[in-house]
């Protein structure tokens, strides 16, 4: 009923099944921060569902990228440009680094703590940063599948590739 779809406990006991349950939600509770982690915990996903206000909004954002890293996604460009707010998402899951704004995707620090998470990550890195020998190496450190993000210098060099299968 029209009724209970608009009750925040309704709601929230949705969502707390099913995060994405938010876009059958009223739009007031999109703007409702309990109810948009709430749906978070379940799915960071349903940051898609988020008020514009809380997209941009520093310590919402903040709360959820501490829950899911993933929520990262549907943040506003200007958080996505936000070095600290980058390095909490990467700390929740090294993926999330393909969602960082292009600067900080060439940033060596940011970068360092995405491989360091999920080696993988290397395919969001920068072009430069993926020549980086002492970089890639921390990447296949963490996930041999790496390699395969590495600059074609670093795969055609035997003494790296050597060097990198004893990590």
């Amino acid at each position: 009923s029209p009724r209970l779809q608009s009750s925040k406990d309704f709601v929230m006991e949705q969502v707390r099944l099913d995060g994405d349950a938010l876009c059958w939600a009223p739009a007031d509770l999109h703007e409702d921060p309990e109810v948009v982690l709430e749906a978070i915990k379940s799915k960071g996903s349903a940051m898609a569902f988020a008020s514009e206000e809380l997209r941009e909004d520093f310590d919402f954002v903040s709360q959820a990228l501490e829950i899911d890293g993933w929520a990262l996604e549907f943040v506003s460009d200007e958080l996505k440009a936000n070095r600290e707010i980058i390095l909490k998402a990467i700390n929740s899951q090294g993926w999330v680094l393909q969602y960082a704004s292009e600067e900080l995707r060439g940033d060596p620090d940011v970068v360092l703590q995405a491989v360091k998470n999920d080696g993988v990550a290397l395919k969001f890195a920068s072009t430069d940063l993926r020549s980086d020998k002492t970089l890639v190496l921390e990447a296949v450190r963490s996930s041999g599948a790496a390699i395969q993000s590495a600059s074609d210098d670093l795969t055609m060099d035997e003494d790296f590739l050597l060097l990198a299968a004893r990590h």
